[in-house]
């Protein structure tokens, strides 16, 4: 361990004084020899001078190192540690001596006022004030210095600043006395508040913005204390009982307004500090009138200190009375719509443009197997298949352009749906919703599909189609209407077994496994089954795959998914001929009665069919007889199917045989006769009666044709018509002559309008009904004006163009029950019906007027005319058909005379003017 010494080291400063003291006492012992005696003045003298040049050489030394020196380092120490301060503090910060001269300034404060250290030190600090009040701001400032920065350290005050640039700022400032030493130097602490001031600007501008909106806010604002005193209440929330803002402030709430249940809200929003919302609750004001609730949502929501503690509440109200009866309208509403919906006993909805469910009856939705609340939100398409959701799209879609309800059928697994979408359009015509009604018709379309089998085979049979042929279609079209998994058909054999002519099936799988097996009708084990018994008892057997009977084939048919079987007897001329066999999925399809009928009935007519194909030749006799004659003749059922067509019906109609068979004559309809025309004959020869008419038809190719018609039923041996047959004698040519000559006698040849006698009879007509409906017509008579000229100068070739075009004119002016007709040459007549004012007549010959007036362009000639009317009525003017065309002629001319081009009445005085 390192020894200490315990002598303590001499401060330089003493020993230098030591040392300096102890010189000068040597050197006073050395020079005081010398001196004159101090007995002489003279002495004394140099001893005086003598002790004073040692205290001096002593004393100030030591002055300056103990006193002078130690004041100097601090104050150098002071101003470093000052401007060490100025260059860490944010803000600019400037020192003054007592003449307001810059002793330093820091770098914000260099930045700020944009000048560089040597430019400001020793300036006038007036530099830095605006020119234009430098001199009364500093001696505000002076005097702020003098009253305050003494006495109140740190007080601010706001003044303009200058920058070097001349630019001007708003600055706070705070003056301070650095020393309390004569004159004294100043820190000046300086913060540019131009952001400050901006902020507060805006901050002032959305205030009174703020103020602005809540103050003309429909709803309701008030600010409360939290003793529920209003502090400040917008015009809405104090006209809601009839008040001004102004009367409520300072006001206690709950004083103007009781209610315990409130009061409790409001307490526990102060306590708890959560908002408070209700909505729709019913409320009396002076706004309403007496007995009559209104309905308000209103909130409370706390405004909090910085410590949590609850000082304020703002309270919102809004009236909501009109909105709350509409929705309670709109939920009665919606109740009686939903009640419709559910009364609907097929598939009823409610969709947006997107295809969301809005609204469903329960029908459609336990045919989606959910309830109507699951379904309200889901789209239509997600419950389809992708192939029926984009068919549906479609349909939704072209409603929506076209805005005109669609029909179409669609699926959903093995229903098939009658769709029919309807647009839902606002007031502006735009679709919004579509609405949707799905009918199930599912067992009408098997239905028709079966009536169309049934058909078919009779016409394939009557087609003399091969049996086994025949017999393939069949199975065929039982599997696909039906969804059967097999159907097949097999003739009884006599050495027991059953020879299978037909199948068809969804897999072939199960149909390779039972051909495989075999099936017999004796008692052998494949001849206890289904189909064996239904041949040895002539009776429908229906049994399901895991029933004993089956038991040969069970396992195939559980591993192909067949659950169910039904095997039909064939009977032909009264003896089994053979069996039908049916496979279903579900093991209860063939449980239904009317299901085991319905393919009865299937089986009866294959037998029917068998029979007439064996009745073939007698009719392909008949058919060569009726082919050679000259007449069209048809054979059809008893249900109208055309059964047989000759060769002058093809060439008659345009169809050809294969067009016609099968079909019924109404593919030649062409709407000229009415469904009691088609009602009278049908039940004329359905009761056995031959009929005869002329019926207008219509061609393949669009055109109509009239043919002379007769229909002779044919009878079975029990009575009743099975068949009908039809001959048709074309009388076209002789229809149009009578046609054409009717018009030639009617029209008039060149401009297409009725001519003078079709005039007369309509007019005739027209007056008529007006006397028998008490109505009043007018009748127009017009002459065209220069019409002489056109056919002197371009010739008459020129003028029948133009009478025709004139014609065309005059029809666009009128209505489809008015007449227009040519009487001859230029002269043309309108007829007028039921005329409520006589206005209107005015009006239609101006609207002629104004047409015939435009000009006429004739083969490259530019034609210009005029048309001069004259206008009578009935039964004002005239009781009679020929005075009231006299009266309708004089007016005529009476425009002709007075102006041309122009329209007058016929009036009654005839020295009275005409004029309208």
């Amino acid at each position: 361990m390192k020894r200490t010494s315990p002598i303590t080291p001499l401060h330089p400063r003493y020993a230098f004084t030591a040392l300096l003291l102890g010189a000068l006492i040597a050197l006073e012992i050395a020079v005081v020899p010398h001196l004159p005696p101090s007995n002489s003045w003279y002495g004394i003298a140099a001893h005086i001078v003598l002790d004073l040049a040692l205290f001096g050489l002593v004393f100030l030394p030591v002055l300056w190192s103990w006193a002078v020196k130690p004041l100097l380092n601090k104050q150098l120490e002071e101003s470093q540690r000052l401007k060490a301060v100025t260059r860490a503090v944010s803000g600019g910060i400037l020192t003054l001596d007592a003449d307001g001269r810059i002793v330093s300034a820091n770098a914000d404060a260099l930045a700020m006022f944009g000048y560089a250290e040597s430019e400001l030190i020793g300036q006038d600090s007036r530099i830095l004030l605006p020119a234009a009040e430098r001199d009364s701001k500093y001696a505000e400032l002076r005097q702020y210095v003098r009253q305050t920065a003494i006495h109140i350290p740190g007080a601010t005050n706001i003044l303009t600043g200058a920058r070097k640039d001349g630019s001007e700022f708003p600055m706070e400032l705070s003056i301070s006395q650095a020393d309390a030493g004569q004159g004294g130097i100043y820190a000046v602490f300086i913060r540019d508040i131009s952001a400050h001031l901006a902020v507060e600007a805006a901050l002032g501008k959305s205030n009174i913005l703020l103020e602005r909106i809540f103050s003309n806010l429909e709803t309701g604002v008030a600010y409360l204390d939290a003793n529920f005193d209003f502090v400040w209440v917008n015009e809405s929330f104090a006209r809601f009982d009839g008040s001004r803002a102004n009367q409520l402030i300072g006001k206690n709430h709950f004083k103007l307004y009781p209610s315990t249940e409130n009061q409790a809200i409001f307490n526990r929003v102060v306590r708890t500090g959560e908002p408070y919302q209700a909505y729709a609750r019913p409320f009396e004001h002076a706004g309403r009138p007496e007995g009559e609730a209104g309905f308000w949502d209103w909130s409370l929501y706390p405004i909090k200190r910085a410590d949590g503690q609850v000082e304020n509440l703002l309270l919102n109200l809004s009236d909501v009375t009109e909105r709350t009866l509409a929705e309670r309208q709109r939920h009665e509403s919606d109740a009686r719509f939903k009640a419709m919906l559910d009364a609907t006993s097929e598939t009823a909805l409610l969709v947006d443009l997107e295809g969301k469910i809005l609204a469903i009856n329960d029908v459609g939705a336990q045919r989606f197997q959910k309830s109507a609340e699951q379904l309200i939100g889901s789209r239509v398409d997600t419950l389809k298949s992708p192939e029926q959701a984009a068919k549906c799209h479609s349909q939704f879609q072209e409603v929506i352009r076209t805005v005109q309800p669609r029909t179409f059928e669609d699926r959903h697994g093995q229903t098939i749906y009658k769709t029919t979408v309807y647009p839902v359009p606002d007031n502006n015509g735009q679709v919004f919703s579509l609405a949707i009604y799905a009918e199930d018709v599912t067992e009408e379309r098997r239905h028709n599909a079966i009536e169309s089998l049934l058909q078919d085979i009779d016409q394939m049979a009557l087609s003399g189609m091969a049996f086994n042929a025949l017999l393939d279609i069949v199975c065929q079209r039982l599997v696909q209407t039906l969804d059967y998994g097999l159907a097949w058909v097999g003739e009884k054999k006599a050495d027991g077994g059953i020879k299978v002519l037909s199948w068809q099936s969804q897999d072939n799988q199960y149909a390779d496994d039972f051909l495989r097996i075999g099936v017999r009708w004796d008692e052998s084990p494949t001849g206890r089954g289904p189909a064996g018994l239904a041949i040895r008892t002539g009776k429908t057997q229906v049994v399901s795959t895991d029933s004993f009977a089956f038991q040969p084939w069970r396992a195939a048919a559980q591993k192909n998914g067949l659950g169910a079987v039904i095997s039909l007897p064939i009977v032909l001329r009264g003896h089994i001929y053979g069996v039908a066999t049916l496979y279903a999925k579900d093991r209860h399809t063939f449980d239904p009665p009317a299901s085991v009928r319905m393919l009865e009935s299937i089986i009866n007519r294959i037998s029917v069919a068998l029979e007439m194909a064996q009745e073939q030749y007698e009719v392909r006799l008949l058919g060569t007889a009726l082919s050679a004659a000259s007449n069209a003749v048809l054979i059809c059922d008893r249900s109208g199917l055309i059964e047989w067509v000759n060769e002058a019906f093809t060439k008659l109609c345009g169809y050809s045989s294969e067009e016609l068979l099968g079909r019924t004559p109404r593919l030649l309809k062409s709407g000229k006769q009415g469904p009691d025309y088609y009602q009278a004959l049908w039940q004329n020869i359905l009761s056995g009666k031959a009929w005869s008419s002329e019926t207008i038809e219509r061609h393949k190719e669009g055109h109509e044709y009239t043919v002379r018609q007769t229909i002779t039923p044919i009878l079975d041996n029990t009575g009743e018509v099975s068949h009908f047959i039809a001959i048709h004698e074309d009388i076209t040519s002789q229809k149009e002559t009578a046609a054409r000559i009717h018009h030639l006698a009617h029209f008039d040849a060149l401009t297409q309008l009725p001519n003078r006698n079709l005039f007369y009879d309509r007019l005739e007509q027209t007056m008529r009904e007006a006397k028998r409906n008490k109505q009043q017509m007018a009748l127009l008579f017009l002459d065209l004006d220069r019409f002489k000229q056109v056919n002197d100068t371009l010739g008459h070739a020129i003028g029948d163009l133009l009478l025709r075009q004139v014609a065309r004119r005059l029809r666009k002016c009128v209505r489809d029950s008015d007449t227009v007709a040519r009487l001859a040459g230029d002269e043309f007549t309108v007829i007028l019906p039921n005329i409520q004012d006589p206005n209107d007549a005015a009006l239609v010959s101006d609207k002629i007027i104004r047409a015939i007036g435009k000009p006429f362009m004739l083969e490259g000639h530019e034609v210009q005319i005029g048309t001069s009317i004259g206008i009578a009525f009935y039964p004002r003017d005239a009781r009679s058909l020929d005075e009231l065309v006299n009266m309708a002629d004089s007016a005529m001319y009476v425009a002709k005379t007075e102006n041309r081009n122009t329209y007058r009445f016929h009036m009654p005085n005839p020295t009275d003017s005409a004029a309208t």
